[in-house]
């Protein structure tokens, strides 16, 4: 079980190991399944079940890199090599094997549970692994000095961390640990580099001086991260790059993260553009919003400065916003008998383009690599961001080509009616029925606030769960695309039913269907073919909840610029503090996104039965 923090100072001074057979990736998934300083995936096991599982996990790590040596290695080092694995095996069975050993072991780890202590010492992981890059570019004759003494480095900042931050008892623990693991085989290879001292008196004093500068910095924007990517919802190109773009400004991921909460700033803001269509014209509006959000992406690899692109980013939910809350009104006056089924159709077409924008920009990124410097990031990105761009910028042109040819005029020319049902609902001396239609409006305004939050927060947070219930991270952005895939699907096969079946009957159907879905899951979540079988009833389930709503509004209460742009604005309100809610819980405790759902699905139910029954007993 030791071996879990060991393995880093082991697989550091093993020069030439990281070759032939397996690809440095492969081997970098070993050892990063089992590396548990650097790997903040690991979930920080709570009791001897889930430390069983840990081992379980090291155990398939480590026989996959004796593997490679064993199939791999030549001469000296394979016998090294060797030696050191078996060592490793034969540790790790002990600790692993051995209740008392597992619960001391528990009671050390607990620490690491507080992400305020565990944080700075897997920062030291993420230091070593900026260390070792450098030391693989070194001359030869500098390379195995680089790597003992920088794994020397990583054992004494982690030691010190612990000991501050946990405890002494904590800090002697894990450093006995490493000696029991480590000690004889550094000796065996490092020899004159075997300590920090011998580092300090025989080592290049420039080189050591350069690797040791990035051991004592505490800024953690310098290192970049050893961690998988996974791409959490894919609607957007955005998204897909977070990565890449917290390296190319510069700046942490959990700052480039900040950028949902400004896209979701801007939605709100884009959401109100619907009290303004009585002074401008609406199609006009729509192409210079629509315009911004092509030119906001195109340029985003470009800004320079991180709060450039907190602003763009911003312009571009206020564009996102005003179109969400402007297009499907227009789809509602345009096909008044069939916009149930349109809005569905149209949802397709979204649903198509969250598959197609992360599948252009995948080969692009480069993600944690340190191989590549920002101007080099920069450059590739630069190519799927044009494209992106090019794309959406045809819609607009087209809308403008539209608006001097053929100019779109609301059927009915009822736009007077519509200002005048909303100045009668806001007059100060509404009627008893107007005051109750009102607050209609608003409980279907906050169940759609709060449905699109459960929809939005599960898309978002479902793949980093899957993670820390111990799903491979390859495998959960697997499960996110069959969740998108069936989303799309979805959407396709509602567009027809609901040429036959109202919208309330739809949301009623969809509503079962994923609360029993979220019901399986949950206590279903330890297995693989349960959490497919329950994604795929998910997606359907989501699928048509977002444009049966609206087509519900419009069933009952009529859709209205304004009415659109109340239901959209709550619906970005209570998306914006999804992250807050959610994203501090899950390393410690994952199943905070099943009482999250619960929550907000509970709460859109409790606002749809008790707007149906109004409209039965109060139409």
């Amino acid at each position: 079980m030791k071996y879990l923090l060991g393995f880093a100072v082991i697989a550091a001074v093993l020069p030439g190991f990281w070759c032939a057979c397996k690809t440095i990736e492969e081997l970098d998934q070993c050892a990063y399944e089992i590396s548990f300083l650097a790997n903040r995936n690991i979930k920080v096991p709570t009791n001897d079940g889930e430390v069983i599982g840990m081992c379980d996990n090291a155990k398939k790590g480590l026989k996959c890199l004796a593997d490679h040596a064993r199939e791999c290695a030549k001469g000296a080092l394979k016998s090294i090599t060797i030696k050191v694995m078996n060592d490793l095996e034969n540790h790790l069975h002990t600790r692993c094997d051995n209740p008392a050993e597992r619960a001391e072991f528990l009671k050390h780890v607990g620490c690491f549970s507080d992400s305020s202590k565990a944080d700075p010492i897997r920062l030291c992981a993420d230091k070593h692994m900026v260390m070792m890059e450098k030391v693989s570019n070194f001359p030869k004759p500098l390379r195995l000095g680089g790597a003992c003494c920088s794994s020397h480095a990583l054992r004494e900042c982690a030691i010190n961390h612990i000991t501050n931050l946990c405890s002494g008892e904590t800090g002697d623990y894990f450093n006995d640990m490493i000696s029991d693991i480590a000690e004889e085989n550094i000796e065996l290879v490092c020899k004159e580099y075997s300590s920090l001292e011998k580092c300090d008196a025989k080592y290049d004093p420039a080189t050591w001086g350069d690797l040791k500068a990035i051991m004592a910095s505490e800024d953690a924007a310098i290192t970049g991260q050893h961690q998988y990517k996974t791409i959490g919802i894919t609607s957007n190109t955005l998204w897909a790059a977070l990565v890449d773009l917290s390296k190319i400004y510069q700046v942490s991921e959990e700052t480039i993260n900040y950028l949902a909460t400004f896209s979701s700033l801007g939605y709100l803001i884009g959401s109100l553009s619907g009290i303004i269509y009585k002074w401008l014209n609406r199609q006009f509006v729509l192409i210079c919003m629509v315009s911004l959000i092509a030119l906001s992406m195109t340029f985003v690899p470009y800004y320079g400065s991180i709060y450039l692109l907190f602003a763009a980013i911003t312009l571009n939910g206020i564009g996102g916003g005003s179109w969400d809350s402007s297009n499907n009104i227009w789809l509602v006056e345009m096909w008044p008998d069939k916009h149930a089924s349109v809005m569905q159709s149209s949802q397709f077409m979204y649903g198509l383009g969250t598959i197609i924008s992360p599948a252009l920009i995948s080969p692009y990124v480069s993600g944690n690599s340190t191989q590549m410097t920002p101007s080099e990031r920069i450059k590739s990105l630069s190519l799927p961001f044009t494209v992106v761009g090019v794309i959406q910028i045809c819609v607009p042109i087209i809308l403008l080509i539209l608006f001097f040819i053929r100019r779109y005029r609301k059927p009915g020319d009822c736009d007077n009616d519509e200002e005048n049902n909303i100045e009668v609902i806001n007059s100060n001396h509404i009627s008893q029925f107007q005051s109750l239609r009102k607050f209609k409006l608003i409980l279907v305004a906050l169940l759609l606030g709060t449905y699109d939050a459960a929809e939005l927060g599960y898309f978002y947070y479902s793949p980093t769960m899957l993670q820390h219930l111990s799903v491979e991270p390859s495998e959960a952005a697997h499960v996110l695309s069959v969740l998108s895939a069936a989303y799309t699907i979805g959407r396709l096969v509602t567009a027809f039913i609901s040429l036959k079946l109202t919208p309330d009957i739809i949301m009623t159907y969809h509503f079962v269907i994923i609360i029993v879905a979220q019901t399986c899951l949950y206590f279903g979540r330890h297995n693989r073919t349960i959490i497919y079988i329950t994604t795929v009833l998910l997606g359907y389930g989501f699928s048509a909840m977002w444009p049966a709503i609206l087509a519900f509004t419009e069933r009952h209460f009529k859709l209205s610029n304004r009415i659109g742009s109340l239901l959209f604005f709550f619906a970005g309100l209570a998306t914006i503090f999804t992250p807050f809610l959610i994203a501090k819980y899950l390393e410690t405790w994952p199943e905070v996104l099943f009482v999250f759902e619960g929550s907000y699905l509970l709460a859109s139910i409790i606002l749809f039965i008790s707007v149906k029954l109004l409209l039965i007993f109060r139409p």
